[in-house]
């Protein structure tokens, strides 16, 4: 064997033999970490469990003061105490809401996720927020609302997170409103946001919806639509006069889940806008808010030059209680289009 061979030989095994000890190590280390895991879960789970069975209040901060000792200095045993909280659901949370904000105040939990919002890194920032509003610590609310003008988004969106879940109405909707413009989150999120508002949600809509621009507009529109609002019905009218597509439909949209007959006329009036998009969005509003004051309207669209609107006429035409029997009377029609989309829909609810 050459020199050259001898030197590569116990370079492998070296390497191998390193590998093999980064191992071994890297499993004693695992071990010994969730032996240590586990021992602190159960620690933190009797401590809480205690908490909650005595009846003292002085007994009850003796415990929480030692909670506070055991977890000072350790992010560890800190963010397992308060997944341990948020793990017992909601409803936990609601209905102990005053016990567990003297707790915060106690352990020191509250202190720990403000001083979390001063962190220069983002992603502790934004689970410091979420941490505030899934344990609902109230009283924290104007820490939150400083870190709005955050460059990262994220940040951002744990922030609104937040102050809806803790139903700050003042500076949710100050956010909304004064920052629309520069908060960039997908249609998903604001609608998340709104939907876990922690207060009367017309109030939110009322308070947002003129002041923000028009894609924040449809967005709360869209949302308001799920909730029946309504009070927010003369928005919903008003708005169907913007020159923003996408506003238009959602509020013909919002305005048919309302299902009140004062509002048919409006949507009615839509099926003759320019944009087929916004005719198609009204003809299918109507399957819902239609009466046979619509029979006229849809039979005429029944003949547009955009198959979906043709399509959408045709379907809620049939489903108002008596379109049926007028749309029979289309089929009579000379104009191809509007039978094939009667027979189409005839055809399907048959």
């Amino acid at each position: 064997m050459t020199n050259q061979a001898f030197y590569l030989l116990w370079i492998s095994i070296g390497l191998i033999s390193s590998f093999f000890i980064a191992i071994v190590v890297m499993w004693v280390y695992s071990y010994f970490h969730m032996i240590a895991v586990t021992k602190i879960k159960g620690t933190l789970e009797e401590m809480l469990s205690s908490y909650f069975s005595l009846e003292k209040e002085e007994d009850q901060q003796d415990v929480a003061r030692k909670l506070n000792a055991y977890m000072k200095h350790s992010i560890l045993k800190n963010e397992m105490f308060m997944e341990l909280i948020i793990q017992n659901g909601e409803p936990f949370i609601e209905n102990n809401h005053e016990q567990l904000m003297k707790l915060y105040e106690i352990a020191g939990t509250k202190q720990f996720l403000i001083k979390r919002l001063l962190s220069k890194r983002a992603h502790v920032q934004a689970l410091a927020c979420r941490h505030l509003g899934d344990l609902r610590v109230h009283d924290a609310e104007m820490h939150i609302y400083k870190l709005i003008n955050s460059k990262d988004n994220d940040v951002i969106y744990h922030v609104l997170l937040a102050l809806a879940k803790l139903g700050d109405l003042q500076r949710l909707t100050h956010i909304l409103n004064a920052n629309s413009q520069n908060i960039h989150l997908s249609f998903r999120a604001v609608i998340e946001i709104i939907a876990i508002f922690k207060g009367p949600k017309d109030e939110l809509f009322k308070a947002t919806i003129e002041s923000s621009d028009d894609y924040l507009k449809g967005i709360l529109i869209k949302a308001s639509a799920d909730y029946q609002l309504e009070d927010l019905g003369e928005y919903y009218v008003r708005y169907l006069n913007s020159t923003n597509i996408n506003l238009k439909i959602a509020c013909i949209r919002a305005l048919s889940e309302l299902k009140n007959p004062a509002y048919e006329a409006y949507v009615i009036g839509m099926l003759e806008d320019a944009e087929w998009e916004v005719r198609a969005a009204a003809a299918k509003g109507l399957e819902k808010l239609g009466t046979s004051r619509s029979f006229t309207a849809l039979g005429e669209k029944i003949s547009d030059s955009e198959w979906w609107v043709r399509h959408n006429a045709a379907n809620s035409l049939v489903l108002i209680p008596g379109g049926k029997e007028y749309a029979n009377q289309i089929m009579k029609n000379k104009d191809r289009f509007a039978r094939e989309a009667v027979m189409g829909v005839l055809a399907l609810s048959s």
